[in-house]
């Protein structure tokens, strides 16, 4: 309802007719201005022409994976990456069957990008997941860290920051 007023004071839209359906309530249909039109446009170019940065819960996950030992991390990401692959399978089959019933591939160029965006993902992942399984340079440090907080060395069980990343407390 706020979009709709802030749309409307902009000039962007206006009401065009009141309906009913049945028994339904009457709803009130908006169209574009020509200024709404503009403005539209201006935005669709904008959002096709121009990347910007979209941060994910994957992403912040990665930020944080540290906390988990290298070998839970790797059987997290395993799962990930089957979930992906069972992901982007049903996405190629609903295209297909969206295609079979008529839909024009130009109404499913989102799925088609999403497919990519998942593919790439996965594949991501099972470079990561390469890094881990078989480069111990990778995860020296990970897993010394773990060794300590096993050991009782590290900082207090339940704690995730490792001690060079934890700040002494400051006075208030």
């Amino acid at each position: 309802m706020h979009i709709r007023k802030a749309l409307e004071r902009a000039g962007f839209v206006v009401a065009r007719e009141t309906v009913r359906e049945s028994a339904r309530p009457e709803r009130t249909v908006y169209g574009l201005t020509s200024p709404g039109r503009a403005e539209l446009h201006d935005w669709m170019r904008e959002l096709l022409s121009t990347p910007v940065k979209e941060y994910s819960q994957f992403e912040a996950a990665l930020s944080l994976m540290p906390v988990l030992p290298p070998g839970e991390a790797a059987t997290l990401l395993r799962d990930r990456a089957q979930r992906l692959e069972a992901e982007i399978r049903q996405l190629r089959e609903d295209m297909r069957a969206a295609a079979r019933q008529g839909v024009e591939r130009l109404f499913l160029v989102e799925t088609e990008f999403l497919v990519a965006m998942r593919t790439g993902e996965r594949t991501w992942v099972a470079q990561l997941l390469g890094l881990i399984d078989a480069d111990p340079d990778f995860t020296r440090t990970w897993k010394a860290w773990h060794k300590k907080r096993h050991d009782g060395a590290g900082p207090r069980a339940g704690a995730t920051a490792s001690p060079e990343l934890r700040r002494k407390p400051t006075r208030r």
